[in-house]
This record gives C-alpha cells, structure tokens and sequence, in this order.
C-alpha cells in the first residue's frame, strides 16, 4: 500500500493505493485546522476507519510544491516520520506539474497556475500529445499583473485561488494527492529522505 499526503494549499489531501493499485482513499479537509494539527490525527483515523496496519505501507508520496511554504514543510516532515518508522521508500511530485498530469489526454498546450499571494503567481507551461506531457518551462514566479504575457492563446489553462484572473481556465478545487500519487509511481519519482526539501522559488 501506498500513502499519499498533500499540504501544498488550504486543503489537506490524503490518497491510499492497495496492493492492487486500486483506491483505498481519498479525502479532501478544506481549511483544516492547522496542517500540524491535523495530518498525523487524520491519517491515523482513516487507518482505523479502513482497517488498515501501518505495517502494510511500502512507500509513502508527498507534494514538495511550490504551494504554502509552511503547509509543504508540514506534509514533507511528516512523510519524512512515516518513511524512517516505517522504513519504507518515499516518493515526491510538484503541484505545477500534476495539475497538468490530470489533464495529459488533452492534445495541446496546458499551463498550470497557482496564486502564491504578494501579487505573485507560480506558473509553468507544458505540451501533450494526448497521452505523454513534456515541460515547456521550469516553474516560474511571476508577477500577477504580469500572467497575461505568459498566456497562450488556445491553451488549456488550469488554475488554482486565481478566479478573478482565470475566469474561464478550470478551476483547482480538490487537493493533488491522488494525481501526485500516479504521477510519482509512474515517474518513479523516489527521493533521498534526508535531502528532500520542498520548491521554494522566492529569493531569500
């Protein structure tokens, strides 16, 4: 079995893969109390609702970003727990990069957006053919004021906390646990859990 977490925004995200690859899980906690709080109480909840030992994970996925620098640290930590107790292997994926993978059967160009606040937005562009998704660009800070020059006309626009902006590109509303979670396994995103850090794009 294989536990994904999610804490890149305001929704904790949490997805469990069986043996089988089927879904086990996955739950949504719009605005939560703090992540801290929260991720270690629920994860032990939904074990005990679906009666499931600990014991039985294989490897454990996290959301590294970019997204709320505080939530990722949170989300990275705790995966970074559950791999050492349980010394299982621990997987990584980016918000920018899986809110296209959801989207990879459409044939064009797909840019993913996230409003990073501070008037800023994290931006990155890719290209599908339907099936396979190749970046175009490395994520991207951007001024907010700026996101039209960085629109492409015909693209698939996906957007995370920019309505007032992205009126008409679709809309983020659910967590990325379980996109992240197909993403790392078939990228076989496995990272060092000592040097595991998440995205940060601001200058320090």
């Amino acid at each position: 079995m294989i536990l994904s977490i999610d804490t890149f925004s305001e929704v904790l995200g949490l997805a469990l893969l069986d043996r089988e690859n089927k879904v086990r899980f996955f739950v949504n906690y719009y605005k939560p109390k703090p992540f801290s709080e929260s991720i270690i109480t629920e994860i032990d909840r939904l074990f005990k609702e679906f009666e499931i030992n600990k014991k039985d994970l294989k490897a454990i996925a996290v959301n590294k970003g970019p997204g709320a620098y505080t939530g990722l640290r949170i989300g990275i930590t705790a995966a970074k727990i559950i791999s050492y107790a349980l010394s299982i292997d621990i997987y990584s994926y980016e918000s920018l990069y899986t809110m296209a993978y959801r989207y990879k059967h459409f044939n064009g160009r797909i840019i993913s957006t996230i409003y990073a606040g501070k008037g800023e937005v994290y931006i990155r562009k890719f290209i599908s053919n339907g099936k396979d998704l190749k970046p175009l660009t490395e994520n991207l800070l951007i001024k907010k004021k700026e996101l039209d020059k960085y629109i492409d006309k015909d693209a698939l626009i996906i957007q995370k906390n920019l309505n007032d902006l992205l009126q008409n590109a679709k809309a983020l509303n659910t967590s990325l646990a379980l996109d992240g979670l197909f993403l790392s396994l078939e990228k076989n995103l496995k990272e060092n859990p000592f040097t595991l850090e998440p995205v940060y794009l601001r200058k320090a």
